[in-house]
């Protein structure tokens, strides 16, 4: 793979800033998730961001190269989580100078796997076999989202071939190379190295004419399958699995060098090369072929052939050949019993260090059992994770059937200390038709013995009671953005309206707030409680008439603030924040914040829910189809997993949380607690 960066005229303009960043992976770690490549571009430039664009570089770099993704597509995913997030915070700076002239992209490469996010105007093409494929075109019509504030929200993933070029180009620079035709000539070119591209992109053509009134950055990734240095690799591995047996076998060799036996074998090499010329079968067979054309000379070919017959016959009865041929034979009889001693020794090695972990684990199993027995689970389960920890590494390959079965015993203890439920068949309440609704149900509300569910784009709403019939599908006229059931159903739509249920009746209010930029949404006991993009909670308390003045509900800001997704109210307010932290406020101050240590390990924990005098958090997780149930202590009650929750959307609980409802793709199941 071949790397080229051409930056032309950058100081043409002194309000626009360009630049182009590389990251390679520097460790075993980083090189799971590949190499790096940035191409950013910023108009209208204050002296206040003349560093920028090395800022947002810096901001998913650092979050990309986190030691606990496994891959580079959600390394890349969280990368622009970050990157929405540094560009959060210049907003709540008042810095919103780069709003509409900000292009850039962030492209993950790893082997032949691509992936890349992108906003703005930059061009991402991929040329192959001398064609030309616009990859980025479907991103370019996104737009910002304000609330929350989402430049990057998109990713683009695709596999590459060998000889594929990737070409990153700024507008400026795009529409130049279209009108003089240079990225067909690239895309033609066989073979793509600094000195073709010299020549398809001389200076002159940026210094003179139009070309020396455009500025911007060509970015070329060339796909070549780079040669593997095996001699340094074999040097690598022979210095990792030297052991005493090899190092005395290096020794003997040493000695044998010393009497001068290495050079005799040397010696022997090249005297074989020597005579493989004059006996190579392809020799003696093109000799035959001559022969058999003189077909009335037989003795001819004869003798040709016993000529070569007689060489070899007296080749063998020379002592010296003889000598040289036995110390051949012995050096290769060291040789391999070399390889066998080294062959066993790693075996050996390898299993006292499998019999060692397997003791180790068995043990902790044991003190495990001992500490369930003394009612200390958390502790129990402390002690088999830290197990199952040691014995995962050996159970690939040619592992002991023992380690199988010890892993299958702790996952079987910790499911039981988890209170994991697999439910093979969930009992299904409704199967919802998007067609026939004309929506897309998205969200599930619940109040009483009825369900309603909505969708974060339309306007619709459909009843159903408890059995999952249908009662009534209302349109409400405003694209509904989030909802909330509490004392009755609140839906709010943006830019500040309120529609909410009262005697049945749904009624509309507008909030009072100039520019609301609220992002969750919440209700307890008539009043309302939304997180804005800042990460303050307000408040609207109800009058009886309608929704007083908007307050700051926190006294007090927390230094560590995170990006928030989820909102649920009883005597408290709980935030689910994006690193599935979990932060509690109570009357107006910061309580604490804690994640659930459990297993299996939570992957993204996607909404969280409770309901005034329920003692349990409910958490739904759609990576691993679960519904997890924990006590306010941070204990788990129960998990409810299933293959059947696909595409889990939503979920609610009913009043006594005794019966949860999933959401999942377009059917609603009932769990019992």
């Amino acid at each position: 793979m071949q790397i080229f960066e051409f930056h032309f005229n950058p100081k043409i303009k002194e309000d626009r800033i360009f630049d182009s960043f590389i990251y390679e992976p520097e460790n075993s770690y980083e090189r799971k998730l590949g190499s790096l490549y940035m191409v950013g571009d910023l108009k209208n430039t204050l002296p206040q961001n003349l560093r920028f664009l090395d800022n947002l570089a810096s901001a998913i770099k650092k979050k990309y190269y986190s030691l606990s993704y496994k891959s580079g597509s959600k390394a890349l995913i969280e990368g622009s989580k970050s990157a929405n997030d540094f560009l959060a915070e210049e907003v709540k700076k008042e810095n919103i100078s780069w709003l509409g002239n900000l292009s850039f992209a962030a492209l993950s490469l790893d082997q032949f796997s691509l992936h890349f996010i992108k906003t703005g105007d930059i061009k991402i093409l991929l040329l192959r076999g001398g064609k030309i494929n616009d990859i980025g075109k479907g991103l370019e019509l996104q737009e910002i989202e304000p609330y929350p504030l989402k430049v990057f929200f998109n990713i683009v993933s695709g596999g590459l071939m060998e000889n594929d070029l990737i070409l990153v180009l700024t507008k400026d620079i795009f529409d130049f190379f279209i009108e003089e035709k240079i990225i067909g000539k690239i895309a033609r070119t066989k073979t793509i190295d600094r000195k073709t591209l010299k020549e398809i992109l001389p200076q002159e053509l940026f210094t003179k004419g139009k070309g020396a009134d455009v500025s911007g950055i060509c970015f070329l990734i060339s796909l070549k399958k780079e040669r593997i240095n095996l001699k340094g690799i074999k040097e690598i591995v022979s210095r990792q699995k030297e052991n005493i047996y090899l190092a005395g076998f290096k020794k003997y060799l040493k000695r044998i060098r010393d009497i001068k036996i290495y050079q005799r074998f040397k010696n022997i090499v090249g005297y074989f090369r020597k005579l493989s010329l004059k006996i190579h079968p392809l020799s003696f067979f093109k000799r035959q072929k001559d022969v058999k054309k003189v077909r009335s000379s037989k003795s001819l070919k004869t003798k040709g052939y016993f000529s070569y017959s007689s060489n070899i016959k007296e080749l063998i009865k020379n002592p010296e050949f003889r000598k040289k041929l036995i110390l051949i034979i012995v050096l290769l009889a060291i040789l391999i019993l070399g390889f066998i001693i080294f062959k066993k020794n790693k075996d050996y090695q390898e299993t006292k260090i499998i019999n060692s972990v397997l003791k180790e684990a068995e043990e902790k199993l044991s003190f495990a059992q001992n500490l369930i027995n003394a009612d200390n689970q958390d502790e129990a389960i402390s002690v088999l994770k830290a197990a199952l920890l040691e014995i995962t590494p050996y159970i690939k390959g040619k592992s002991k059937p023992e380690i199988a079965s010890l892993k299958n015993d702790i996952e079987t203890q910790l499911y039981d200390l988890n209170n994991f439920t697999e439910i093979e068949n969930p009992k299904p309440i409704a199967d919802l038709d998007a067609n026939e609704l004309g929506f897309n149900p998205s969200s599930i509300l619940s109040l009483g013995s009825n369900f309603y569910l909505f969708s974060h784009n339309s306007s619709l709403v459909l009843k159903l009671n408890s059995k999952g019939e249908r009662v009534d599908l209302t349109n409400l006229e405003n694209n509904l953005e989030m909802g909330s059931a509490s004392s009755s159903i609140y839906f709010f739509s943006r830019p500040n309206n309120l529609i909410f249920l009262k005697n049945g009746v749904w009624q509309k209010e507008t909030l009072l707030k100039e520019k609301p930029d609220y992002m969750l949404f919440a209700s307890y006991n008539f009043n309302l409680y939304f997180i804005d993009i800042n990460g303050e909670i307000i408040k609207y308390s109800y009058n009886g008439l309608n929704w007083n003045q908007p307050q700051i509900w926190l006294k007090n800001q927390i230094s560590d603030k995170k990006e928030p997704k989820s909102l649920s109210i009883d005597e408290s307010i709980w935030v689910l924040n994006s690193d599935n932290s979990i932060y509690r406020y109570f009357k107006g101050d910061y309580q604490e914040s804690f994640i659930f240590d459990v297993f299996p390990n939570i992957q993204e924990i996607a909404k969280i829910k409770t309901k005034p005098g329920l003692s349990y958090l409910y958490l739904l997780e759609p990576e691993t189809k679960r519904i997890i149930v924990a006590d306010k202590n941070k204990r788990i009650i129960k998990q409810f997993q299933s293959d059947k929750f696909y595409n889990l959307k939503d979920f609610d609980i009913s009043d006594d949380g005794k019966i949860i409802w999933v959401l999942s793709d377009n059917k609603i199941y009932q769990i019992e607690l």
